[in-house]
């Protein structure tokens, strides 16, 4: 069976050609082919009787931005598989629609995107919360660096289906890489008028040994894995962004939504979708390796999404 591609989302700007450095290398590593996917800009209004001619002038930007970006990956990688699609649908929307059948999707700081910083933000956190497929999200072009950089996986322990998830993308992740998986355990900060060493110890014994079966089963599932635990105490919403820099992937689960207007990623994946400083991938669902939409529906075909292919 086909493996599902790594998918990156282009437009004309310096953040695209890093995600599309980034999308390049990371379908060698998974050994699967890398789709590339833009929509371009719709004519606004046109003179009578030129609306076509407009929307061909806009098709033709379009395949140019896609020559340019499957270029950049070809010669990055002339061994990969690089194909592209061209999508009239609602930027935001063809990145949805195409994750369907992805195994990842990949976005630079401001991919397929126009608007200032917080709406950029905003537009990613859109993305992540009803994408089907995990999504990763680079940092700023200034703290660029490529997968084979990336030195550790980062993720907190957690106990809800968007957590287990993500847990089970780093572990895979860190196994494939060859790198260890750094797991926190975040826990509140103590309250001001009980110090943090009046812990009690039965409590800190137990959270240290619930901490220690999650790394241990890790470490039964994948024995080549190094999995190194750690107890933290803060808020998630402040501690995970420290742990995002240029050569860690942070991963963080998050609410995945079936509203379509809903942008609710849940608290810590917005505060780390907002502040990354590195790339990092929000996983609402289990991963899709297996050409099938995560719910185990087989994956839409491109000419239902919308999508000319090239």
């Amino acid at each position: 069976m086909t493996m599902p591609p790594v998918v990156v989302g282009v437009d004309d700007s310096v953040d695209a050609r890093s995600a599309v450095l980034w999308a390049a290398e990371e379908a060698m590593l998974a050994g699967t082919s890398l789709l590339v996917v833009h929509s371009p800009a719709l004519p606004l209004a046109a003179p009578a009787g030129h609306l076509g001619a407009a929307l061909r002038a806009s098709d033709d930007v379009g395949r140019s931005v896609l020559d340019s970006a499957t270029a950049l990956a070809r010669a990055r990688q002339p061994q990969l598989v690089v194909k592209s699609l061209l999508s009239h649908a609602d930027p935001i929307q063809a990145l949805i629609d195409v994750s369907v059948e992805a195994q990842l999707l990949v976005l630079g700081a401001r991919t397929a995107l126009t608007g200032d910083v917080s709406m950029l933000s905003s537009r990613r956190v859109t993305v992540s919360a009803h994408a089907h497929c995990p999504v990763l999200l680079l940092g700023p072009v200034s703290t660029f660096s490529p997968p084979s950089m990336v030195s550790r996986i980062v993720v907190g322990a957690g106990t809800t289906r968007a957590g287990r998830a993500a847990v089970a993308f780093a572990a895979a992740e860190a196994a494939r890489r060859d790198v260890p998986l750094h797991l926190l355990r975040l826990e509140p900060p103590a309250h001001p008028a009980q110090p943090a060493s009046a812990e009690a110890p039965e409590r800190r014994s137990q959270a240290e040994q619930e901490l220690a079966g999650e790394a241990a089963a890790l470490r039964h599932e994948r024995p080549d894995l190094v999995v190194l635990a750690e107890r933290v105490c803060g808020e998630a919403v402040e501690v995970l962004p420290a742990y995002s820099d240029s050569s860690t992937i942070l991963v963080v689960g998050c609410h995945h939504s079936d509203d379509h207007w809903s942008t609710r990623l849940g608290p810590v994946a917005t505060s780390v979708v907002h502040r990354n400083r590195g790339p990092v991938v929000v996983v609402g669902h289990v991963w899709n390796q297996d050409g099938q939409s995560p719910d185990g529906r087989p994956a839409l075909p491109a000419y239902r999404l919308g999508l000319a292919q090239r």
